[in-house]
């Protein structure tokens, strides 16, 4: 069976998050995974549907990139916009009053309660006017914006995360009422727009399969696809290197290492280094030992510095892309059990794993592959190695995603408003097609 289509698609990507600076796991993974696409010769144009939450963007590389034609920044304004910050008041006000009566329905959002739902007629329209074979939209809350197309266009959910009761996982972890976090029918509901849901690991896809069982939605399992260009040769003197935004998980994670670990490493190596790139930098205080880098071109460019990659994670969802982004650059990883998630059956054992907790067990890897040479260069050959097969099954994962035949998978619902979007642009914006 072929997993590809006959003909090239037009596909539009659709995400609150931008792409350009690269700054956090999700923005790699919409890049990768949009060169993925591209490279089996489909069309691939970005939506970006304005979040006050969606960071900096750079849209001069989102132009370079996708072409000016090929990027559609959608609008919130007008009355619509009045009404849903009103929504979102009333609905943090519904949890407060939950949270003050000891309830566990303060931890749960309504599953549209953060989609601006003035973006569906503008969606209808650039859909009238570019004509999409395929519609992906990043994250189960913002599966409204599949209603826009008709059932004829092949729809997918890129889920990035599981939200099914996740505040139980900060919970866990000591961080009460963190997180964004849904009932399981809602979940459910969200995934059912589509007719294919991408789940980044298999653990997160058994669940969505659990979900959608019954119904047309097809889950496959797509992780983050790999940019292997280029590969890091051992630094003359190896320290380790740590890598992602200011992401409450990755802060929580980095400070277990400094606090725990570190101290241990320290004693033996005096002079180590712990190189950090990204926007974490911001949220950790300046040490001696603490090398920030800030934003790097390239993962890269850190990984040379350091030489092995921690992954201390202790807590989150989905898969660690700076882990897989590490094997493709041929760098030893050391990370903790949680940290591998999702890897357990095709790491090849190029991930050096150490139990959760067990501080004395990272140091002492960390400390091997600083020390051992022989023992870091076939760490590395074992990375390159996984990544090479770990790409090949996410991009035959990926052909089998887009050569699905769209199916009927609810009766269309009439748009905010009606179905003529043209008629109630002064109210929720012109979609800007450049």
């Amino acid at each position: 069976m072929s997993f590809f289509r006959d003909r090239d698609m037009r596909i539009a990507l659709i995400s609150t998050v931008p792409i350009f600076p690269c700054t956090g796991g999700n923005r790699a993974r919409l890049f990768n995974l949009s060169q993925s696409m591209r490279s089996l010769g489909h069309e691939v144009e970005f939506v970006f549907l304005p979040s006050r939450r969606a960071g900096e963007a750079d849209w001069q590389a989102h132009d370079d990139y996708f072409g000016s034609q090929g990027v559609h920044r959608l609008e919130r304004e007008g009355l619509v916009d009045s009404l849903y910050m009103a929504k979102r008041v009333a609905g943090r006000m519904t949890r407060k009053v939950y949270r003050a009566l000891g309830s566990e329905r303060s931890h749960y959002y309504n599953l549209d309660e953060i989609f601006y739902t003035g973006f569906l007629p503008q969606l209808q329209a650039l859909h009238a006017e570019r004509d999409f074979d395929a519609a992906i939209v990043i994250y189960v809350f913002n599966s409204k914006a599949l209603d826009a197309f008709p059932d004829s266009v092949l729809k997918v959910v890129d889920t990035h995360d599981a939200f099914t009761d996740r505040h139980k996982l900060f919970e866990a972890a000591g961080r009460a009422h963190a997180g964004y976090s849904l009932r399981s029918t809602d979940e459910a509901r969200g995934l059912g727009r589509a007719h294919v849901v991408m789940a980044i690991q298999e653990r997160e896809a058994m669940d969505f399969r659990e979900l959608t069982n019954g119904t047309p939605t097809r889950v496959v399992t797509l992780s983050h696809t790999l940019d292997r260009s280029r590969k890091v040769d051992p630094p003359s003197r190896r320290s380790a290197c740590f890598i992602g935004s200011a992401f409450e998980a990755n802060v929580v994670s980095l400070r277990y290492f400094i606090d725990t670990v570190m101290p241990l490493v320290l004693a033996v190596r005096p002079d180590f280094k712990l190189y950090l790139a990204g926007s974490v930098c911001d949220a950790v205080e300046d040490r001696p030992t603490i090398v920030k880098m800030g934003r790097v071109p390239h993962v890269a460019d850190a990984m040379e510095k350091g030489g092995i990659l921690i992954n201390p994670i202790v807590l989150g969802t989905g898969i660690n892309i700076k882990l897989l982004d590490a094997l493709a650059c041929g760098v030893p990883v050391v990370s903790t059990e949680f940290g591998a998630r999702g890897l357990e059956e095709s790491g090849n054992g190029a991930v050096l794993t150490v139990p959760d907790g067990d501080a004395a067990g990272f140091s002492r890897v960390l400390l091997a592959l600083m020390t051992d040479d022989d023992l870091w260069r076939a760490s590395s050959a074992r990375a390159s190695q996984a990544a090479q097969d770990w790409d090949e099954t996410q991009m035959r994962a990926l052909g089998s995603v887009l050569s699905t035949k769209p199916v009927g998978l609810h009766k269309q619902k009439a748009l905010l408003f009606g179905n003529s979007p043209m008629r109630w642009w002064p109210l929720i914006g012109r979609p800007r097609v450049r």
